[in-house]
């Protein structure tokens, strides 16, 4: 007998349009989720390796790994009970008939955008959690709707000023043979 155990990303939660989203590190056996590990925010995929950014323990991620689970679980079992089930009295596949459509109705429930997509709030959230760069954040304003273009090219101006200034200083520093801890070099 053959068992499947591993560890893979479930419960895609979170996402933020062309930046990224939340996906648990689950521990599966047969490629059914059990054990959550660590919830990321993962921002890219080559082959099987992913870019992300640790962040707390998704309970979102996690109830929709086990829900999606679930729904193809259920859809499955029902279908079998439609399959074996009489034409007897009282329609006999009425009942398997009702719990398959209700599998099907969660299985793509799970999927919409109420239920993947970040709403405003969170993506600010995850954007000071992981903190991500201040143009970043500009992108996630504007896709929003919470600014205009006009003002994210201001505040992008602002921000890249910010970051020049910001390595000018640091260019300024190292070229005094000054250190981290204030001390110059000897």
């Amino acid at each position: 007998m053959i068992i499947i155990w591993g560890a893979n990303h479930y419960g895609k939660v979170d996402e933020i349009d062309g930046v990224g989203h939340i996906a648990t590190q689950f521990g599966h056996l047969y490629y059914i989720p059990l054990i959550p590990t660590s919830s990321r925010f993962i921002t890219g995929q080559e082959g099987d390796n992913f870019y992300y950014a640790p962040v707390s323990l998704s309970l979102k991620s996690i109830l929709m790994a086990w829900l999606r689970t679930f729904s193809v679980l259920a859809m499955i079992g029902s279908l079998i009970f439609l399959i074996a089930s009489d034409q007897g009295p009282m329609g006999g596949k009425l009942i398997p008939a009702i719990l398959f459509a209700l599998s099907i109705g969660l299985f793509f429930a799970f999927r919409m955008s109420w239920a993947t997509k970040a709403s405003y709030a969170r993506a600010v959230d995850l954007a000071e959690q992981i903190g991500f760069d201040p143009r970043l954040r500009v992108y996630i304003d504007l896709h929003y709707g919470m600014i205009n273009e006009v003002e994210a090219d201001r505040r992008l101006d602002e921000v890249n000023a910010q970051l020049d200034e910001l390595e000018n200083l640091e260019e300024e520093i190292a070229a005094s043979g000054m250190n981290q801890e204030g001390h110059f070099d000897n």
